[in-house]
Parts: structure tokens; C-alpha cells; sequence
């Protein structure tokens, strides 16, 4: 190494722009030196070949059979505990909205799972039947559909515009809240919105075909929310809130003329801005207030997983029909020219769709 940092200094003073081969040069002798050591672990991964563990309640260092803190006194992780989790923290950067992604994920596979059941035509115009978890006044006594509902979409446009949206508003969201309060806050706007929709087009309109799909409801429930927490604030958070207010009055605007359900961006938007103005917490109430997130996060997470239950169970047994009405079908029915098109009176899934195509 001595030569190579002897061969640099010449060619620096020879008027070279050594800058990239002295940074070549340390990698070069942190490698070196890693291999002496026995280490040939990355250098954001090194922590993997320490023979202790830190404290998750004080940060202080701990051998690795110890099972209580020396410091604290309270029980510290198992090593391999200690090292799983330091893990995720590199693969899941802190700020990383894990709620969110959760949702986002569970759409997904809501989607991929509609495309199975009836085939690439969902993508333009999926059928009521395919949209597993959809909500319709018939269907308003199947109380885990208020839920559910805000886990199907109505093809790869309305997928994917609610996916670029989420991303666009959700991480800052979960940053500054947390998981906790963003599934508390999710499951509050999403209800919130299912609740407007059931007013507005069912109380209201007396629409018997009334029906929704789409998570632009409790989308709509996080730019309200980000509209009040954020209003306080200066520099780049106010920016971000400015553009959340041009976000929904323009989002509005679109679902008006497109015919989408904006009952329940309304009753969504609503929901979230009265949920952003509950104070933050402070240090003196933190035992009280924290209980009471913790509280609601747990209602949220039993209900979310009832109503994942529902669905599954949805999914199964409609897949299962839609199997059997395959094999007694016909295989060569044919439609005199002269029958009258009367599909929207046959089939209220049609209605359904164009009535209200979805969020």
C-alpha cells in the first residue's frame, strides 16, 4: 500500500486529479483489512460478527448469554433476536412506512387474485363478481364490506392511480404518526367513507344499485389528515400541505366529471381532518394518550383481520361457484340476432359497474 500512496502523491503534484484514485485506495485497505481480521462482511453489515448485543431500552452494550441489561436492568434481546431486527433496520430503513406497504401489499395481491379468477379483461372491465370484497346496497348487511371495499379496484387504471397517490401522500403520513395511529387512521377513514356512500346513495338516493370499489376513500382520509396536522407548520411540510389542498380539490373536480364515488372522498377527507386536529402528544400525558392509540390500534387490527377472514372465505367460496357455473354451462350457446339487449335489467353487475365505477 505504501507504493500505490507513493505512486498518488506524484501524480498529484504532476497536476493529476487524484481525488477517485485515493478513495479506490481506501477501499482497497479497508478491504485488507477486513480480510486480516477474518471479516469479509460489507461495511454496513460488520455489526454481524460483533460478540455483543445492544440494550433496546438504553442502548447500552451487553455480552452475548447475558438475558438481563447491566445498565437498565431490564431483559435484553436474544442474540439472535438483537440480530434479526438490526437486519431489518438495514433492509427497512427507519421511516419506512410498514403499515402502509402492509395495505399496499394486500391490494396487490386483491388485484392479482381478480386477473386469476377472470383473466386479462379485468384489467379494462372487471366484473362485479371478480371484485373480491365489493361493496353494494344489496350487500350492506355484510358489515366486513365497509372494509373490505377499500381493498378492490376496478381495473389497472384505478389501481394505479390510487398506487402512485398512496406513495405520494402515505410515507410522510406514517412518519410523523407511526404504524399504530396509521391503521388507526386508516380503518377511521375508511369507515367513514363506506359510511357516507351508504348515506348519500343509498338514504339519500335510494339507488339499489349503488356500489363502490377503490381506496381512494381513506386516500382521501390521509390528505385531510395531512391538511390539518400539517397546518401549523413552515417550510417544506407547509408546501407538502399546500399541495395536498390543490391534490384533493382537484382530485374532487376528476371524480365529479369521471362519476366517481366522492361521497366517500368527502366522508374520508372529513374524517381525516378531524383526526389530524387531536393534539400531539406530550411528554406529560404520554402513559394516557399512548394507552388510548394503543387501544384503538388493537380494535383496528382485530377488525382488519375479521374482515380479511370474510374475505378469504368470499374469495374461496366465489371462485368456487364461479368453477361450477363454468362445467353446466353450455359450450356452444348461441344468441338469436333478434333477443332484445336487456343485460342491464339480467345482470345488475352491469349497472353496478357504470352507475358508479368505483372511487
Amino acid at each position: 500500500m505504501g507504493l500505490l500512496s507513493q505512486i498518488v502523491e506524484i501524480l498529484g503534484k504532476l497536476g493529476f486529479n487524484t481525488t477517485r484514485l485515493k478513495w479506490k485506495l481506501f477501499q482497497l485497505e479497508k478491504r485488507s483489512q477486513q480480510k486480516s481480521f477474518g471479516v469479509h462482511l460489507p461495511a454496513s453489515l460488520q455489526w454481524l460478527a460483533y460478540p455483543h448485543k445492544r440494550c433496546r431500552h438504553c442502548n447500552g452494550i451487553v455480552a452475548r448469554e447475558e438475558r438481563m441489561c447491566p445498565h437498565c436492568g431490564k431483559r435484553a434481546p436474544t442474540l439472535i433476536g438483537y440480530k434479526i431486527t438490526r437486519l431489518l433496520g438495514v433492509a427497512l430503513p427507519q421511516g419506512t412506512p410498514v403499515m402502509l406497504g402492509a395495505f399496499m401489499v394486500v391490494i396487490i395481491l386483491n388485484f392479482m387474485l381478480m386477473i386469476a379468477m377472470q383473466g386479462m379483461s379485468a384489467l379494462v372491465a372487471p366484473q362485479h363478481s371478480a371484485m373480491f370484497g365489493a361493496w353494494k346496497v344489496s350487500l350492506r348487511d355484510e358489515w366486513w364490506r365497509y372494509l373490505s371495499f377499500g381493498l378492490a379496484h376496478g381495473g389497472i387504471i384505478h389501481i394505479g392511480f390510487n398506487m402512485m397517490a398512496l406513495t405520494q401522500v402515505g410515507p410522510i403520513v406514517e412518519d410523523r404518526i407511526g404504524p399504530w395511529r396509521m391503521l388507526v387512521l386508516i380503518t377511521v377513514t375508511q369507515i367513514a367513507s363506506a359510511f357516507a356512500t351508504y348515506l348519500y346513495y343509498f338514504s339519500f338516493l335510494h339507488n339499489p344499485y349503488a356500489g363502490t370499489v377503490g381506496a381512494s376513500g381513506w386516500l382521501f382520509g390521509l390528505i385531510g389528515f395531512g391538511i390539518s396536522y400539517f397546518k401549523n407548520q413552515v417550510g417544506v411540510v407547509r408546501e407538502y400541505r399546500e399541495q395536498l389542498i390543490k391534490w384533493a380539490m382537484y382530485s374532487l373536480v376528476f371524480g365529479f366529471v369521471m362519476g366517481a364515488n366522492n361521497a366517500a372522498h368527502v366522508g374520508g377527507g372529513v374524517a381525516g381532518y378531524l383526526l389530524g386536529m387531536i393534539p400531539e402528544v406530550r411528554r406529560q400525558s404520554v402513559p394516557f394518550v399512548k394507552g388510548v392509540w394503543h387501544a384503538a390500534a388493537a380494535v383496528c387490527a382485530v377488525l382488519w383481520i375479521a374482515t380479511l377472514a370474510y374475505l378469504s372465505h368470499s374469495i374461496v367460496t366465489g371462485w368456487q361457484a364461479a368453477r361450477q357455473a363454468e362445467l353446466h354451462q353450455p359450450q356452444h350457446a348461441e344468441v338469436p340476432e333478434d333477443t332484445p339487449d336487456d343485460s342491464n335489467e339480467q345482470r345488475p353487475d352491469r349497472r353496478f359497474r357504470f352507475n358508479l365505477n368505483g372511487e
